[in-house]
C-alpha cells in the first residue's frame, strides 16, 4: 500500500512487547482449543452469516476463511478445487468450495488441518515477494525488493461451539522488510508519505504487527452485522476483488486517493480500533458505515502491536452502498457502489500545502463499476471482467483534488491456464490548486497538474499455493508530488518486475 512517514518513535519495551503478544495469543489460542473439544458434527445448515456474491447463491460464513469475510467483497467463484481466485495480503483470500487442502503448500498436516476446519477452526499462512527495477526516467535507475510474511487463524464459533446465531473471529499478524523503489522513480518520495510506491507491498507498517483482531456478529437472519475489533477498514470499503491483481500501490486494493487525502483512511496491515455495521436487506443491495479512531503512532515501527487509544487525534467515517446483478450462476455478475468518508483530522499544512489554504476537516465522495462482459466456462470466472471508478475530495482540502481509474481482467488466457491472468489499469490524477502553485512559487516553473500510472501483468498459476506475476508499469510526471527545486522534474518513470505469492 501507499506508505506514510515512518519516523522512528520511542521504542516499546520488550516485555510490554511480550505482554501485549501474550495477551492476544493465550485467549486466540484457547479458543482453538475450545473448538477442538467441541462437537464438529453441531448443525450449521441455518449458520445465518453469509457473503454476497454477484454471481453464486451466498454460502455460509462457516465454509470461508474468516480472514477473507469482507462482507463488503464478493465470495469467490466457482473455481476448479484447490485454487484460488485472487490474493489479497491485506484479508487472507477465502477458499474456494468445497475446502480442499491441496491449495496449500504446507498440505494437509497428516488431516490435522482438515479436522480443523471441519471444527470451523481455518489457519492461514502465506508470502508475497516483489521486486523491481527503474529501467529508464525517473530520479535514476535502480532496483528493490519488499516482502511481507502473514499469518492468522479464524474460528466459525458456530461449528466451533454450536452457536446457532454466532459469528467469526478472525486473528492475522504480518511482517513486513525490504526497500522502496520510489527513491529511483520519484526521488524523495520515500521520505515524504506522498509519493506512489510502485511496490505495494512496502510500508504502511514495515515492522512485525498485529493486523487484524475482530469479531463479527450476524443479526436478523443475515440482514445485519456487526463487526468490531482492530483492523483496516480499508479492506471493506471503496475496493473490488479486481484491484488485487496489481501491484502498483495506485491499483493497491482501491484508489489511492482515499488514504493520499485521508488521514484517518487505514489500509492494510495497518489496523485500528473500528466498529462496522452493515445492512442487507436484499441479496442485491447492501449499505454500511463504520468509525475508526486515528492514532498516527500506528504506523510506526515500534508500534507494530500497540492497542491502546492514546494519542488519538480524531475519527474517520466511511460509508458505503452497493447494488449487485447477475446472482445466477449463469448470467454475467457485476456491481456498482457508491460511498464517502468524512475525516475530523485537521489538515498537515506542513506536509501537504506548507501555507496554502487548508480546511479543518476533510471529505470525499467516490463511485465504482465492474461488469463481467462475457465468460468462456458457462458458469464461472474464466473470461474478460472491467472496471472502472473515480473519487472527488474536497477541493480545499484533499491532495488528489481527483481521481479516475479504469481497467479489466481476462482469466483463463490459453487452453489450460485456466486460472492464469493478464490485467491492466490506468489511473489518471489531479492535483490540488493550491498545491500546484505553491510547487510553481518554490520551483519558478510551470507545473503539470496530474499524473497518469499505467500497469500490465501477467498472473501465472503454477500450482494452487504459488502465483509468479512479472509487470511492466508507467508513471508520468514523478516528480510531481516531491520536486523541491526544478532540477527534480524527471522523465517518466518506466518499472519492471516480478511478485510471486506463496500459501503454506
Amino acid at each position: 500500500m501507499e506508505h506514510r512517514d515512518r519516523t522512528a518513535t520511542p521504542r516499546t519495551s520488550l516485555s510490554r512487547k511480550r505482554a501485549l503478544t501474550a495477551a492476544i495469543a493465550i485467549p486466540a489460542f484457547a479458543l482453538i482449543a475450545c473448538a477442538a473439544q467441541a462437537d464438529p458434527a453441531a448443525p450449521v445448515e441455518n449458520h445465518p452469516n453469509k457473503m454476497h456474491h454477484a454471481a453464486v447463491k451466498k454460502p455460509a460464513k462457516s465454509q470461508m476463511v474468516a480472514l477473507a469475510t469482507d462482507p463488503a467483497k464478493p465470495a469467490p467463484l466457482p473455481a476448479p478445487a484447490g485454487t484460488w481466485l485472487h490474493f489479497d495480503w491485506r484479508a487472507v483470500p477465502a477458499p474456494v468450495s468445497p475446502y480442499d487442502p491441496k491449495k496449500y503448500m504446507s498440505g494437509d498436516w497428516g488431516g490435522e488441518r482438515t479436522r480443523l476446519h471441519n471444527m470451523g477452526v481455518d489457519v492461514r499462512m502465506d508470502m508475497v515477494n516483489e521486486s523491481g527495477a527503474n529501467v529508464a526516467g525517473g530520479k535514476s535507475p535502480g532496483t528493490a525488493y519488499a516482502q511481507q510474511l502473514g499469518a492468522g487463524f479464524s474460528v466459525d464459533t458456530v461449528k466451533a461451539f454450536g452457536w446457532q446465531n454466532g459469528g467469526l473471529f478472525a486473528f492475522y499478524m504480518t511482517d513486513r522488510a525490504g526497500s522502496p523503489l520510489s527513491p529511483y522513480t520519484q526521488g524523495t518520495a520515500a521520505n515524504t508519505g506522498n509519493g506512489l510506491e510502485p511496490l505495494q507491498i512496502f510500508g504502511q507498517g514495515q515492522n512485525f504487527r498485529l493486523s487484524q483482531l475482530w469479531y463479527d456478529q450476524p443479526f436478523f437472519e443475515d440482514k445485519a452485522s456487526l463487526r468490531i475489533g482492530f483492523y483496516p477498514y480499508g479492506n471493506e470499503f471503496g475496493t473490488s476483488r479486481v484491484w488485487y491483481n496489481f501491484v502498483n500501490t495506485n491499483f493497491c486494493a482501491h484508489m489511492q486517493s482515499m488514504p493520499a487525502d485521508s488521514k484517518g483512511w487505514y489500509d492494510a496491515p495497518r489496523g485500528a480500533w473500528t466498529a462496522r455495521v452493515k445492512l442487507t436487506p436484499t441479496d442485491n443491495f447492501y449499505a454500511m458505515a463504520a468509525i475508526t479512531t486515528f492514532q498516527p503512532q500506528l504506523t510506526g515501527v515500534t508500534h507494530g502491536w500497540d492497542l491502546g487509544l492514546e494519542n488519538s487525534k480524531g475519527y474517520n467515517i466511511p460509508a458505503e452502498m452497493g447494488y449487485l446483478w447477475g446472482l445466477n450462476p449463469t448470467d454475467l455478475d457485476g456491481s456498482f457502489k457508491l460511498g464517502g468518508y468524512f475525516d475530523s483530522v485537521h489538515g498537515d499544512t506542513t506536509l501537504l500545502y506548507k501555507g496554502a489554504t487548508y480546511g479543518l476537516y476533510q471529505y470525499g465522495v467516490y463511485a465504482m463499476f465492474e461488469q463481467q462482459v462475457f465468460r468462456t466456462n458457462g458458469t464461472g470466472d474464466q473470461g474478460l471482467r472491467v472496471f472502472a471508478s473515480g473519487l472527488i475530495g474536497d477541493h480545499t482540502t484533499a491532495l488528489w483534488k481527483n481521481q479516475v481509474s479504469a481497467g479489466a481482467t481476462w482469466r483463463g488466457t490459453f487452453a489450460g491456464r485456466e486460472n492464469d491472468t493478464v490485467s491492466f489499469a490506468v489511473s489518471y490524477v489531479t492535483l490540488n490548486n493550491s498545491w500546484v502553485a505553491f510547487k510553481e512559487r518554490t520551483l519558478g516553473v510551470p507545473v503539470k497538474n496530474n499524473f497518469t500510472t499505467l500497469e500490465l501483468n501477467y498472473g501465472v498459476q503454477l500450482t494452487p499455493w504459488l502465483n509468479f506475476k512479472p509487470f511492466a508499469q508507467l508513471q508520468t510526471n514523478p516528480g510531481a508530488l516531491v520536486a523541491t527545486k526544478a532540477s527534480e522534474r524527471y522523465a517518466n518513470s518506466k518499472v519492471i518486475g516480478l511478485e510471486t505469492k506463496f500459501v503454506f
